[in-house]
């Protein structure tokens, strides 16, 4: 499960869960900051697995905020 959040101060925050069969197999969790690159997309402050992959916000979900976080596949947002 990948999550987004804000810091107290305005920050964004990256934390990815595993679950299902990638928790059973011992995958540990990964949290960085996140850092502006190109318009809505952003690159993590911390390598994972020695790659900094782009995050990018897609879409809206009517409410003005992005309906997808794609990260190497697109997420469909589930809570506010």
């Amino acid at each position: 499960m990948t999550e987004i959040r804000r810091a107290g101060d305005g920050s964004l925050r990256l934390e990815r869960t595993p679950v299902g069969i990638a928790a059973e197999v011992g995958d540990i969790p990964y949290r960085t900051g996140l850092v502006r690159w190109r318009g809505d997309s952003f690159l993590p402050t911390e390598a994972e697995d020695g790659v900094r992959q782009p995050v990018a916000f897609l879409g809206d979900d009517g409410a003005g905020r992005a309906l997808f976080l794609h990260a190497g596949r697109a997420d469909r947002r589930v809570a506010s």
